[in-house]
């Protein structure tokens, strides 16, 4: 009884018997397996999507410009892996409400941890990069005088501060303390933006997806 109220589309399943007009069954035969035929066939297109975004971020390019036999095996193979691993799944785990639970819980991990990481980790990428910019002496070769405030920056000019070595301090430094925000701010930027508070915010979201999982598995 419990599918049926997850699954709506199966609360036509009476209708389906001999009794009713062939109309009335086979309308219901259509909205039944409705949702069966929506997955099969987002299925490849999701599946396609998938690799092509893991191929891009595992190799930084787009799957179009590696047409080598190499490269297409690989692509080959992970959307083998990609198309098996659900099928595989659904194999053993007939039972819906646990798959929705499931599938449930990887949304909210996707769509309150994978921001978090990438929003501290485009912030830590700024502050190494214009690090140069807090530099007394480069700033003066950065700024013009006789114009306004804002940096000018000369030609040949290295983007990268040599020896820019990442330590346990530089660390500590950009998560807890707001000395060289200036590097990452944006005019967007608010209080939420801040690395310590958005790595408090993945510190709860972490904790109530452990506890959401261990839940479940209770």
């Amino acid at each position: 009884n419990n599918i049926y109220t997850v699954v709506c589309t199966l609360n036509w399943d009476p209708y389906t018997h001999k009794h009713h007009s062939t109309a009335l069954r086979i309308l219901s035969y259509v909205i039944i397996l409705f949702p069966s035929i929506d997955v099969c066939s987002a299925f490849p297109l999701v599946v396609h999507t998938t690799v092509n975004n893991i191929y891009t971020v595992v190799f930084g390019r787009d799957t179009s410009q590696d047409t080598g036999f190499k490269y297409c095996l690989i692509q080959r193979l992970m959307k083998f892996i990609a198309a098996i691993l659900p099928i595989g799944i659904a194999l053993f785990v007939s039972n819906l409400v646990i798959v929705l639970n499931y599938a449930g819980i990887i949304g909210f991990f996707i769509a309150f941890f994978f921001p978090v990481v990438l929003q501290l980790s485009s912030q830590w990428v700024c502050q190494k990069t214009f690090c140069y910019l807090l530099d007394d002496e480069t700033n003066n070769s950065l700024h013009d005088s006789s114009q306004n405030s804002s940096p000018v920056i000369k030609e040949k000019t290295p983007l990268l501060k040599p020896n820019n070595k990442t330590t346990f301090k530089s660390i500590c430094e950009f998560l807890f303390t707001t000395k060289k925000a200036v590097l990452y701010k944006t005019p967007y930027s608010m209080l939420f933006s801040y690395p310590v508070v958005v790595l408090v915010i993945g510190f709860f979201s972490t904790l109530t997806l452990v506890f959401t999982i261990a839940s479940l598995a209770v």
